[in-house]
């Protein structure tokens, strides 16, 4: 989970988000992909819910580099279609040029029946 430092800008938000992670977790299953990885700050939480946690994120990071799959969020993923039990992207697609390519993208790796939770720091 994101550290809550009460002091910084962005404290509200990442406590509303280690919340709905907490929330939806009856829905993390199976496979799991986590486009804008970045440090994987929900690792520890997830992972123990599912049979793989797949970070993807780009190679031109600012953070340290965690990802499992490098890709480009603004194009076409390098994955499989039909592979994801469960699809998250937490506070990612207010960075991308283009957020339906993404949405697109997550949509097509999802298997029939998966979950998909998208967070952005204004929804």
């Amino acid at each position: 989970m994101f550290p809550i430092q009460y002091h910084a800008h962005n404290w509200l938000i990442r406590k509303i988000n280690n919340g709905n992670v907490v929330k939806n977790q009856p829905l993390y299953k199976g496979k799991l992909y986590d486009l804008g990885c970045g440090t994987k700050p929900y690792y520890d939480f997830i992972a123990p819910c599912v049979s793989q946690y797949i970070g993807v994120d780009w190679g031109n990071t600012l953070h340290e580099q965690t990802m499992d799959v490098i890709a480009d969020l603004n194009r076409p993923l390098p994955l499989p279609s039909n592979d994801a039990d469960t699809v998250v992207c937490f506070q990612t697609l207010e960075h991308l040029c283009e957020p339906q390519q993404l949405l697109d993208e997550a949509y097509r790796i999802l298997k029939p029946n998966g979950k998909i939770l998208l967070t952005v720091p204004f929804f």
